[in-house]
């Protein structure tokens, strides 16, 4: 049997940013990632999210496999080998014979959750008759 192994994952980062203004007219739809910048900006509000809609969704990641692996060898050694220079303590050519078999097998699994959200205070939603998400602290602009 070949070993089965399946996973998903977000992998992706944009370093050091300072702070962000966003604006999308219509729908936000955030899947797995978190939109943020410095404490820095937050306090000196300088960071800003404004869309029509927003939903997100955090993603399930999973990593698993199973593996099986079995082996059988097995050799003859006559008339003391290919080169007939192998011989034993009377000095005739050995005959010999060698097997090994073997059996293995490994299993693994692994899980654990990426998150969505946007770090700011700042979350300005324009179409709220549409919106499938709000928080306390949504700021809600017709």
């Amino acid at each position: 049997m070949l070993p089965i192994s399946f996973f998903l994952f977000v992998d992706f980062a944009l370093g050091n940013v300072k702070d962000f203004r966003v604006t999308v007219k219509k729908h936000t739809d955030l899947k797995g990632g978190i939109i943020t910048s410095t404490q820095k900006a937050q306090n000196d509000d300088t960071n800003a999210f404004k869309t029509g809609t927003i939903a997100t969704e955090n993603l399930q990641n999973h990593s698993k496999y199973n593996a099986k692996g079995f082996a059988i060898s097995g050799g003859v050694d006559l008339k003391g080998g290919w080169s007939g220079n192998t011989v034993d303590k009377q000095g005739k050519p050995t005959t010999g014979v060698s097997k090994s078999i073997g059996y293995g097998k490994d299993s693994d699994s692994q899980s654990n959750i990426t998150t969505s959200g946007i770090g700011t205070d700042n979350i300005i939603i324009t179409d709220k008759s549409n919106c499938p998400v709000r928080t306390a602290d949504t700021k809600v602009f017709s």
